[in-house]
């Protein structure tokens, strides 16, 4: 049975002797997860959340203790806790990342426990990931939730399931307690909650088993029943029947040949840093899954909440983990045995989620150290022989001790090259993975001006396309998912690294359209311009890339038609859908009755030119046929700066406004309209309606964003966001925020109880409520 101990604890943000008798009446009441320090959006010292705090916590049990065994699990502590439960002193813990579980047989009590938690944030040398500089940080509080388990004398400490596309099935039961006792152990088999078999053996097979992939993530349930004179202990094991491999010609799942394309995430938000329950955890992996359409993720670096991975188990999103590390390693054998320590309880606590195809094992970004990996590499095979284990490189031809070799790959400098040809890779006949591209080689704010945010998006585009050329390679996942917050030797010096393809809120940038275009989730058409010449440098607007999975778009200027266009598969010959690329502003817009057709096309080829290039470039050729042109209609300079203007030019003439339609299969499937801004709107989207409180406070992601009369974001636009809130709901960090490019998003969390709650939101003189049901 388990207990939940998230609700309405104390907090200090500092620690004295006499905590440990009596908080003080000043303490704060905190539910978890919990920051220790609210982190300002950027321009904070990362020293600020590195201090001691405490934490209480007073409880009953209201369940019979006698004759059980009771543990106390803090599921990620940020750094080392101190634990006291009714003023015994259990020990200090090293949590970082992973859970850890306290045997408090004896100690605690059914009425009146008293738990204090004093939690140490600073950074530790003698514990990886510390020790060097490192391009993340590591928030202190109880970030992950906090639960009182109670077993029998005899129980089950884990159960790992292997199982095989054969429909074989092996099972390992870890039987913790006193030994001497008896027992016996059965097994229920579900599939969408019927039971499909009960047995009693650890080894079984069934017949045509229900497989797990990306596109139908079939989930089975194992109950395990441990039966012994202490009573019962029971287990339920969610798992998925699937075969994934890395091989030297890709990477295979169910004996199909899979390119895996993917982000790497860092578990952090605004404001909260860590502290993130399941609602935000799940929110995340459905933006990488069906807003991206990817098809993989890395957990850098760093394992992550198990709730994120069990929503990749439902979805189908693939997942590579990682054990803490940023390329330092220490000499220190304490440091050493932490790493060894880490992998070995990442590996038991993800073991069974099918979603995880690889064991991430050595330092990100380290140099060789043969005795060190070796070991690890053993310890992950002792404990998990069949999933495959990887080491992340920043440096090509390091010593290969692990499965895979996975190296990143920072090349793509500019728009002409992606990655580097695995043949580069000196190492033979092995598996290759690019586990990071791109990233810090060109970081991007969401407001950086238009032509910076453009290149990105191609830059991505270029790698997503040798990713797939390469056909050995067995895929590439890029730096990174969002914008994240760093120590001061990174980031742009305002302690923010604008390495993601969505800022840190989770709102998009130009980037992140380029991922969402290659999947079939949603119907993508977002064009990377505003159309605004005074954008561009020389005011020439050039040639407008349109992110799309449609098959081809028409184009319009003032509802009159332009051309048609189709995706550039000359550029981007591998990508599912390239990116469509407008080149000509005219096309059969043009109609002067005076010039015949070959002379139409010339004035038009001129003219299209210029609007791409500049008045500056055009080549001789165009001036002489021009001028021949000029001489033989009798027209003067007027008369083309006319055309110009008519044809081309949005200065000085009317009210200019293009239109974009899509069609896939011929049939018209989304549309957009551009053209001067001269308002802006609010638009407000919540993930959610509907909280649930459950072991602890649920939240949702309210997506705002500032539009013109089109519907397109006001990218430049600056406001300010005021917050209300009312009823059972409360926000995430601070209740006045501004936008960051037209957009921003903030958390709503659920208050305990059940009832309604109101929030609303005031930009200038818009206003907006939205109503939340808390269950």
């Amino acid at each position: 049975m388990k207990i939940s101990l998230n609700y309405s604890w104390r907090y200090v943000p500092n620690y004295e002797q006499s905590f440990l008798n009596a908080f003080p009446s000043s303490a704060l009441k905190v539910d978890i997860p919990h920051p220790n320090y609210e982190i300002p959006f950027n321009y904070f010292d990362e020293d600020s959340y590195q201090f001691i705090s405490s934490y209480e916590k007073v409880f009953d049990v209201n369940e019979t203790l006698l004759n059980k065994t009771v543990f106390l699990t803090f599921h990620g502590v940020m750094v080392k806790a101190k634990v006291y439960l009714n003023k015994a002193y259990l020990g200090e813990y090293v949590s970082l990342y992973l859970p850890f579980s306290i045997d408090v047989s004896g100690i605690v009590k059914e009425k009146n426990n008293r738990l204090v938690v004093i939690v140490d944030a600073k950074e530790d040398q003698n514990i990886p990931p510390f020790g060097g500089a490192m391009d993340f940080l590591t928030f202190g509080g109880i970030y992950r939730e906090v639960e009182l388990e109670i077993r029998p004398l005899v129980y089950l400490e884990n159960v790992f399931v292997n199982s095989f596309i054969n429909g074989e099935i092996k099972i390992k039961p870890v039987v913790k307690g006193d030994l001497s006792f008896p027992y016996e152990i059965a097994h229920k088999l579900l599939y969408k909650g019927e039971v499909i078999k009960e047995f009693a053996i650890n080894e079984i097979q069934i017949d045509n088993p229900h497989l797990w992939d990306i596109d139908t993530p079939h989930l089975y349930d194992l109950i395990t029943t441990l039966k012994t004179i202490s009573g019962l202990d029971q287990v339920m094991t969610t798992f998925g029947i699937r075969k994934a491999e890395f091989k030297s010609d890709g990477f295979y799942l169910n004996n199909k040949k899979l390119k895996l394309v993917g982000l790497n995430r860092h578990q952090s938000y605004p404001y909260v840093n860590y502290a993130m329950p399941k609602g935000g955890q799940v929110d995340d992996a459905n933006i990488l899954k069906y807003q991206l359409g990817l098809n993989v993720v890395r957990t850098s670096h760093y394992p992550q909440s198990v709730h994120f991975l069990s929503r990749c188990d439902e979805i189908g999103l693939l997942v590579i983990n990682e054990v803490p590390g940023w390329q330092h390693i220490s000499t220190n054998p304490l440091w050493r045995d932490y790493h060894h320590e880490f992998i070995e309880r990442m590996i038991k606590r993800d073991f069974n989620h099918p979603s995880l195809i690889a064991h991430g094992i050595r330092i990100n970004e380290s140099n060789d150290d043969h005795d060190l990996y070796l070991k690890g590499q053993e310890i992950a095979k002792s404990i998990d022989p069949y999933r495959q284990t990887l080491g992340v490189r920043n440096f090509k031809d390091s010593e290969l001790l692990e499965d895979v070799y996975s190296y990143n790959d920072f090349s793509c400098d500019n728009l002409n090259h992606g990655l580097d040809h695995p043949k580069t890779i000196k190492v033979k006949h092995k598996p290759i993975l690019v586990s990071e591209y791109l990233g810090h080689m060109f970081p991007t704010k969401a407001y950086d001006q238009q032509t910076r945010r453009l290149e990105h998006a191609l830059r991505h585009a270029r790698v997503i396309n040798d990713n797939y050329m390469y056909e050995t390679l067995c895929g590439a996942i890029g730096w990174c998912f969002v914008d994240y917050q760093t120590h001061r030797d990174f980031g742009s010096g305002d302690h923010l690294c604008y390495h993601g393809v969505m800022d840190i809120y989770r709102n998009p940038k130009y980037a992140s359209y380029i991922y969402a275009s290659q999947s079939e989730h949603q119907d993508v058409l977002e064009l990377l311009s505003n159309f605004m010449p005074g954008d561009y440098d020389e005011a020439i607007l050039g040639k407008t890339y349109v992110a799309t999975n449609a098959d081809y778009l028409e184009l319009y200027r003032n509802d009159t038609f332009i051309k048609t266009f189709y995706p550039n598969r000359e550029l981007y010959p591998s990508l599912k859908h390239p990116p469509i690329v407008i080149d000509d502003y005219i096309g059969a817009s043009f109609s002067e009755a005076k010039f015949n057709e070959k002379d139409a096309s010339k004035i038009k080829e001129a003219l299209n030119y210029v609007s791409l290039n500049g008045l500056n470039k055009l080549p001789f050729k165009h001036k002489f046929r021009i001028g021949l042109l000029m001489l033989k209609h009798k027209m003067k300079y007027d008369d083309l700066v006319n055309l110009w203007n008519k044809y081309v030019s949005i200065w000085g003439s009317k009210l200019t406004v293009f239109s974009i339609k899509s069609y896939k299969n011929n049939k018209l499937v989304k549309s957009k309209m551009y053209g001067p801004s001269t308002e802006a709107n609010l638009i407000v989207q919540a993930n959610k309606l509907k909280l649930f409180n459950n072991e602890t406070y649920d939240v949702s992601r309210v997506y705002l964003k500032l539009v013109d009369e089109y519907e397109n974001i006001c990218t430049y636009k600056s406001e300010v966001l005021e917050v209300k809130v009312d009823g059972l709901i409360d926000v995430l960090g601070p209740k006045t925020l501004p936008f960051h490019a037209g957009q921003l998003s903030l958390y709503v969390r659920s208050l305990k109880g059940a009832g309604h709650g109101t929030l609303t939101l005031k930009v200038g003189e818009h206003l907006s409520t939205i109503k939340f049901e808390v269950y």
